[in-house]
C-alpha cells in the first residue's frame, strides 16, 4: 500500500533501504512509524470528513470555490437515492437525503449567486423532490420571471407548484400570492414557450385559492380588441379563459354575474363554451340569473351590442339548455311564447328545448317555432335555420315525430342548397328515430329526395352514404324492435373500420335504448349504458351513448356522473386518442347529470 511516497507494510513499518535506515536518527525513525500509522488509519480519526455524506457537501456549498461542485454532488446524492428506491420519494433512504439537502439547495437557488445553467438545474431538481421546504425557491422563480429570458425557470417553478398542489401539500401564503401575481402579469403573446404557458395555467388551476374567486371575476371585465392578435391571445385565450376555469373549480356563486355579463358581450364570444361549462358548477344560481336575463329583468341594454337582433336571447337560451334544469325549461317556454320574436331568438330558443329532460310541451313548442320561422332564417354559422332545427329533432327521442319529419322533407322550400340541407338533415333525424313501423316510409322518403335532387352533383355521394346509414339502422331495428336490452348488446359489438357509416348501427342502438329504455327499469338501463360506453370507441357512437344516458336521467345521476368522469380520466392516462376524441361530450353529460341533481 502506498501513502505519500512511502511503501507501508502490513505491520505499519516503512520499507526502506538499509542505507536510509542508518542515516536516520532514532527519534526520526520513530516519528516516521507514527506518521505511517496515522496515514493508514486515515478516515477513522476524529475530525476527518466523509465524502459520501451529503452533510459534508452541504458545509462546502457556501464556499465560492466549491459551490458548483457541491451543488452537483448534492443532486447526485438525490438521484442515486431515487435509483435505489425505484423512484419512490417516500422511501426512508430518499427521505433521509432530502432532510439534508432540500433547504441548502433552495438557499443556494435564492442566493442569486448561481449562473443561469446551474440555477435552472437546481430548480428542476428541487421541483422533482416535491418537497414543501423548497417553496422559497419556487416563489423566487415565479417572481423573477423575465419574458423570453427565464422561461425554463418559470416552467420548472410552475411544475413544482403544480406537483405540490396535486399532492395536497400545504402552500405558503407568500407562494400563493406570488403565483397569482405572476399569472396576472404573464402575457402569453410575449413568450415563445408553450410549456411555460401551459404549466403556469395548470398550476393556477391546481392551487385555485378561494381568495381568487373575486379576482377572477374582476379579470373578466377587461376589454378585448377583436382583430388584435395580442389582445385576443392574452385576454381571451389565456387570462379570461383561465379565470373562468378558476371560477368553475371554486364553484364561486359570487362570480355568476361576471360570467353572465361576459357571456353576453359580443367581443367575447370565444369564451362561451368555457362559460357554459362553468355554469354547470353553479347550476342553481346560474339558472336563476340567466332566466332573469331571458325575461328582460337584467342586462336588457346588452342586447343592443349585438348586430343580429335576437342573438343575445339565443345565447342565453343555449346556456339554460346546457344546464338543463326545469326552471330553465320553463323560462325558455315562456320566452318562446312571445309573438314578436326576431328569427334568431326564435331559432335559439327552439334549439335549446331539445337539451331539457322530456316534457310533453317541448315537442309542440318546437314544431310551432319551426312553423313560424321565415324561409330565409339562418343560424349564426350561416346554415339554414329550419334545416338545423330538423336535425335537432332527433334529440327529443320521439318516434312520433318521424311522419312530421318526412312531411317536412318532402315539402322543403328554397333554393337548391337550402332544399338539400333541409332534406338531408331532416332524413338524418328520421333514420335515428324510426321504429319498425316507419322503415318503409323512411326508405321511400330517402329515395324520393334522391330522385328530386339527382341533378345536384353534390347530392350523389351524400345519398350513397345515407343509404348505407339506413341499411345499418334498419338492421338493428329488425333485430331488436322495441327491446332496449337487445340494443344494449348491439352497443358491445365491434365497429368495422369501413365503410365510414358502419358506426350507424351503434348510433341507432343508442337512440333506441333512450327511446325504449325508460320506465320502471330506467336506472338499471342507464347503468348498463354507463358500463357499455367504455367499449364504444367511435366518437359519433360514443356521443350517441352519452346523450342516451343524459336522456334517461331527467333528475340527474351523481353515480353515473362519477363513473363517466373516471372513464375519461382512464382514457387520458392510457392516451387512447380514439376514445378521447369522443370524450368531450361525455364530460359535458357528466357535468349536466350533476347539475340536474343539485338541490
Amino acid at each position: 500500500m502506498q501513502f505519500g511516497g512511502l511503501l507501508v507494510l502490513a505491520d505499519g513499518g516503512p520499507l526502506m533501504s538499509r542505507a536510509l535506515r542508518r542515516m536516520l536518527p532514532l527519534a526520526a525513525w520513530g516519528w516516521l512509524l507514527v506518521s505511517a500509522s496515522i496515514l493508514v488509519a486515515g478516515a477513522s480519526l476524529p475530525g476527518c470528513t466523509d465524502e459520501n455524506d451529503p452533510a459534508t457537501w452541504v458545509k462546502r456549498i457556501d464556499d465560492p470555490g466549491q459551490k458548483l461542485r457541491s451543488i452537483k454532488r448534492l443532486r447526485e446524492f438525490f438521484e442515486d437515492a431515487m435509483t435505489r428506491a425505484n423512484s419512490k420519494l417516500d422511501d426512508p433512504q430518499v427521505v433521509a437525503v432530502l432532510d439534508k439537502i432540500v433547504e441548502p439547495l433552495a438557499k443556494a437557488y435564492t442566493s442569486g449567486t448561481l449562473d443561469d445553467k446551474t440555477r435552472e438545474e437546481v430548480l428542476q431538481t428541487l421541483g422533482s423532490m416535491k418537497d414543501p421546504r423548497a417553496q422559497t425557491a419556487y416563489a423566487k422563480a415565479l417572481k423573477d420571471y423575465e419574458p423570453m429570458k427565464t422561461e425554463r425557470e418559470l416552467r420548472f417553478g410552475s411544475q413544482a407548484v403544480l406537483a405540490l398542489a396535486a399532492s395536497q401539500k400545504q402552500l405558503d401564503p407568500a407562494l400563493v400570492e406570488t403565483l397569482w401575481s405572476t399569472f396576472t402579469k404573464f402575457r402569453a403573446s410575449k413568450t415563445n414557450s408553450i410549456e411555460a404557458t401551459r404549466y403556469l395555467h395548470d398550476a393556477v388551476l391546481a392551487v385555485k385559492h378561494p381568495s381568487w374567486a373575486t379576482k377572477a371575476g374582476e379579470m373578466l371585465k377587461a376589454p378585448v380588441k377583436l382583430g388584435d392578435p395580442e389582445s385576443e391571445r392574452d385576454q381571451l385565450q389565456f387570462w379570461q379563459t383561465t379565470a373562468i376555469q378558476i371560477i368553475a373549480e371554486l364553484k364561486a356563486e359570487s362570480a355568476v354575474p361576471s360570467l353572465i355579463e361576459t357571456l353576453v358581450t359580443p367581443s367575447k364570444g370565444a369564451l362561451n363554451g368555457s362559460i357554459k361549462n362553468a355554469f354547470l358548477s353553479v347550476p342553481l344560481p346560474a339558472t336563476r340569473a340567466l332566466a332573469d336575463v331571458l325575461a328582460g329583468k337584467t342586462l336588457a341594454d346588452k342586447a343592443k351590442e349585438f348586430e343580429t337582433p335576437g342573438l343575445m336571447t339565443a345565447i342565453v337560451a343555449d346556456s339554460l339548455g346546457h344546464i338543463s334544469r326545469p326552471e330553465g325549461r320553463d323560462a325558455v317556454l315562456t320566452a318562446l311564447a312571445a309573438a314578436d320574436l326576431p328569427p334568431m331568438a326564435r331559432f335559439g330558443l327552439a334549439q335549446s328545448l331539445a337539451l331539457f329532460p322530456h316534457d310533453p310541451r317541448l315537442v309542440a313548442a318546437f314544431e310551432g317555432a319551426i312553423a313560424k320561422l321565415p324561409a330565409d332564417a339562418k343560424t349564426p354559422q350561416g346554415l339554414d335555420a329550419r334545416a338545423a332545427l330538423m336535425q335537432t329533432a332527433s334529440m327529443f327521442y320521439d318516434p312520433n315525430m318521424v311522419d312530421w319529419l318526412i312531411k317536412e322533407s318532402i315539402n322543403a322550400k328554397g333554393d337548391d342548397t337550402t332544399r338539400l340541407q333541409i332534406r338531408l338533415l331532416t332524413l338524418d333525424a328520421a333514420i335515428k328515430l324510426m321504429n319498425v313501423a316507419h322503415k318503409g316510409a323512411v326508405e321511400a322518403a330517402v329515395k324520393k329526395a334522391e330522385t328530386d335532387l339527382q341533378k345536384d352533383t353534390r347530392a350523389k355521394e351524400t345519398f350513397k352514404l345515407m343509404h348505407e346509414m339506413l341499411k345499418y339502422a334498419t338492421d338493428g331495428v329488425d333485430r331488436c324492435k322495441e327491446d332496449a336490452a337487445c340494443y344494449i348488446k348491439v352497443l358491445g359489438e365491434p365497429i368495422p373500420a369501413s365503410p365510414p357509416t358502419a358506426n350507424m348501427r351503434q348510433v341507432k342502438a343508442a337512440y333506441m335504448v333512450a327511446i325504449y329504455g325508460a320506465g320502471s327499469n330506467t336506472a338499471q338501463t342507464r347503468l348498463e349504458l354507463v358500463k357499455k360506453i367504455d367499449y364504444v370507441k367511435s366518437p359519433a357512437a360514443r356521443l350517441a351513448v352519452a346523450q342516451a344516458i343524459d336522456r334517461l336521467a331527467p333528475d340527474g345521476d351523481q353515480r353515473a356522473s362519477e363513473e363517466l368522469e373516471k372513464m375519461v380520466e382512464s382514457d387520458k392516462k392510457a392516451g387512447d386518442k380514439s376514445a378521447l376524441s369522443g370524450d368531450d361530450a361525455v364530460v359535458k353529460v357528466a357535468k349536466r347529470l350533476r347539475a340536474r341533481a343539485a338541490k
